[in-house]
């Protein structure tokens, strides 16, 4: 209870609350009117005194003190409260002792109408205060460290009195409690067992107990008590604690650390044993006794090694190297020995010995393990000899894989010798479409460089259009996952050229995707020549329907021509016949009519022949019947035409000659025809075996292109030209006149197939 409440309060409160808080209070509370009569007492502590609460109301304060001496502390204390003062004192009473407070008592309008006292008995506090340093004195004798908690416990297990560097054990947490109150029931058993012997048997106790605390795991303590005697009785006990918590750690991670040594020990498979500098055995593992033929290390800890049950052989190797190791302290590792057992079994012991040295280095004997061997010694034998099989297969393997790496070598050279020599293009791509490899053909045609391709897509090496082409077409493979042929167009510097590319896949990766090999074979001159070869039929079909109509034409130009005029003839002399039969002269006129038929008969049959091979082609060759062309033309449509020829030759094969003839008779026609050119020229030259023919006219031209194809004269002049080994170029723009040049080989006796 706080001593500095306001006694109004008490005053308000309800009375049997506060007669029962009173109650409880560790001490004792009491009022006194103004003429110091007991009103009032309270308070736990009035058992200590024999009292009962209230017991000594209406009694004055002199006549409970037994006194009238106006010098009393406490009925010199009273006066002075009556004046309004406030007053403390500490005071012994009946073997007791007390820290009293008293304070007026006022009424409502201030006026002091009593006393409030408060006592507190400090007893048992001042009782630890004086004997304790003592307790702790002796207590502390023999150990370093201070304690970390002091402590003061009545019979009745409360702790009275503390000091204390543990947060979790503050004094002003403790005292007053119970002991019982900080600890686990299981260690209260402990501590009530220790505090009884020290009460009962007034004898010091020494303990160790785990404590928990404020939201930490329990630490442990180290605690001393021992009996506080008055009057040879123990009235209470003086404890001091130590915090051990680490050490108790430590303890904990030794006991570990040596059980599993302990394990380790035992379960390893190596023999350990530890002798003294005299060859006494100081201790082994179960493993060494089996060794030694004994049953456990206490059989053979005390013996040295001529004492064990072994053959002297191996009596021998155990004790060598022992004093090699203790005079020149270095380690002996691996010391190897076979021995002969008494079944026949040969068996072989691996030992290693180093120094035994105690805490301070010094060596004290000789530490070693023993392992047996055999199976060892056995695997490396068979690994040996495994290893050296291993070898030889090696090597043969090596062997084979050299000369089957020559001929992959070999075989790739000649697959890389056919695919660089190879016409066709030959790549591979991956399942993405990036080209994995390319051959010579493909990088020389598309001017890039085998590893400037490799990893690209077809977007990155044609056009986008041809690009998504080839990607169609390969996707198309490996869906279907089989070989399929194509026709496809690839961009070439002199224009577009057309392949046929088989393509197939090839491999299969662990997602079902599968690459694509293309081998693509340039068709461009078989398109070419196909194409040739359909203008060559369209040709020939032209031609025969032109030989058919000539044919026509000449049976017309016979029929009405010179059929007509010698059937006219006949007919005349026919009509003459009856008079010649009786010996009449035909007449003059009937004579000239028959002569003249007779004679357009003549001129037309000659113009027929001449159409069909001009009679001046055998006489005067190629260079007269171009002179023959140029005088007709003039003749014709008044054309001015310039013959020029510088020539080497006589005369060429007759079917040479006929084509030139002819090739310069439909071009002289072209340009009398169309050009409406008032002069044109022939020049006829020859370089080598070669002869040109150039005719070119300065008149209206036209766009060789825009010519039907059903017009015969111009490509009836290339074809004249082809079919003898040549050419022939036709240079003719609107406007600007007409030039033809042909060039054909003098070699030739007929046309090439």
């Amino acid at each position: 209870m706080n001593l500095n409440h306001d006694p109004q309060i008490l005053a308000v409160a309800p009375q049997e609350a506060l007669q029962e808080a009173l109650g409880q209070f560790p001490g004792i509370v009491w009022t006194t009117d103004t003429q110091s009569v007991i009103t009032s007492a309270y308070g736990a502590g009035l058992t200590a005194l024999g009292l009962k609460p209230n017991q000594t109301v209406g009694m004055s304060l002199a006549e409970y003190f037994q006194t009238d001496d106006p010098h009393f502390p406490v009925l010199a204390a009273h006066r002075r409260v009556m004046l309004g003062d406030l007053r403390t004192m500490s005071m012994q009473w009946e073997g007791r002792e007390f820290e009293t407070r008293m304070q007026p008592l006022r009424n409502a309008s201030g006026a002091v109408t009593g006393c409030l006292g408060i006592a507190y008995d400090v007893t048992e506090r001042n009782r630890s205060a004086r004997v304790l340093p003592e307790y702790v004195a002796q207590m502390r004798a023999g150990v370093e460290r201070a304690p970390d908690f002091i402590f003061h416990v009545d019979r009745a297990g409360t702790m009275t009195y503390a000091e204390s560097s543990l947060p979790d054990y503050q004094p002003n947490l403790v005292i007053g409690t119970k002991v019982a109150q900080w600890l686990r029931p299981e260690t209260m058993a402990i501590v009530e067992q220790a505090m009884q012997r020290v009460f009962v048997d007034r004898q010091p106790q020494h303990i160790e107990i785990p404590a928990p605390g404020a939201g930490s795991p329990d630490r442990w303590y180290d605690v001393r008590l021992r009996p506080v005697l008055e009057k040879e009785q123990a009235v209470g006990l003086a404890a001091v604690a130590y915090d051990i918590t680490e050490r108790k750690l430590v303890e904990l991670r030794l006991r570990e650390q040596v059980e599993l040594l302990a394990q380790v020990l035992a379960n390893i498979p190596r023999g350990v044993l530890w002798k003294g500098r005299d060859g006494t055995y100081l201790g082994c593992n179960e493993t060494f006794t089996r060794f030694v033929g004994l049953n456990h290390p206490r059989d053979v800890i005390g013996r040295r090694d001529e004492e064990l049950p072994v053959a002297q052989g191996m009596k021998d190797w155990l004790r060598e190297s022992d004093e090699e190791v203790l005079e020149k302290e270095f380690s002996k590792l691996d010391i190897e020995k076979t021995f002969s057992r008494e079944d026949g079994a040969v068996v072989t012991l691996s030992a290693t010995k180093v120094p035994l040295r105690d805490s301070a280095g010094k060596t004290v004997g000789v530490l070693g393990t023993l392992v047996d061997v055999t199976q060892r010694k056995k695997w490396e034998q068979e690994l040996r000899e495994a290893r050296e099989e291993l070898e030889r297969r090696v090597m043969q393997r090596t062997d084979e894989l050299t000369a089957a790496n020559k001929r992959l070598r070999d075989e790739e050279g000649r697959l890389q010798s056919i695919l660089d020599n190879s016409t066709a293009i030959v790549y591979v791509k991956d399942a993405a479409g990036r080209f994995t490899l390319v051959n010579s053909q493909f990088c020389k045609l598309f001017h890039i460089s085998a590893e400037e391709v490799v990893g690209k897509y077809d977007a990155e090496v044609f056009p986008p259009e041809i690009a998504a082409k080839f990607r169609a077409n390969d996707l198309q493979v490996q869906a279907e996952r089989r070989a399929i042929q194509f026709e496809e167009v690839a961009p070439h510097d002199e224009g577009p050229h057309h392949y046929i590319s088989v393509k197939f896949p090839i491999g299969e990766s662990p997602d079902g995707s599968c690459s694509v090999c293309g081998i693509s074979t340039d068709i461009t001159d078989r398109k070419v020549s196909e194409e040739r070869l359909r203008n060559e039929e369209r040709l020939m079909r032209r031609l025969l329907e032109l030989r058919e109509r000539e044919r026509m034409l000449l049976a017309y130009d016979i029929h009405d021509g010179l059929v007509q005029d010698i059937v006219g003839a006949k007919m005349l002399l026919e009509g003459q016949g009856s008079e010649l039969e009786d010996g009449a002269q035909l007449d003059a006129t009937t004579y000239q009519q028959v002569l003249h038929l007779l004679v357009q008969a003549i001129d037309e049959g000659r113009r027929m022949i001449s159409e069909l091979r001009p009679p001046i082609l055998d006489e005067q060759g190629i260079i007269g019947s171009i002179e023959y062309l140029v005088a007709e033309q003039l003749q014709k449509s008044g054309c001015r035409i310039r013959f020029r020829h510088h020539v080497t030759f006589d005369r060429l094969s007759p079917l040479l000659e006929q084509t030139v003839f002819r090739i310069v008779q439909e071009a002289l026609n072209n340009v009398a025809r169309h050009s409406s050119a008032p002069e044109a020229e022939v020049n006829l030259s020859q370089t080598g075996q070669r002869i040109r023919i150039e005719i070119r006219d300065r008149g209206v031209g036209f766009d060789p292109a825009g010519v039907s194809s059903a017009r015969f004269g111009l490509r009836g002049i290339i074809e004249r030209a082809r079919l003898f080994g040549g050419n022939a170029t036709i240079d003719s723009r609107p406007g600007e006149g007409t030039c033809i040049v042909v060039e054909v080989p003098i070699n030739q006796d007929g046309p090439s197939e």
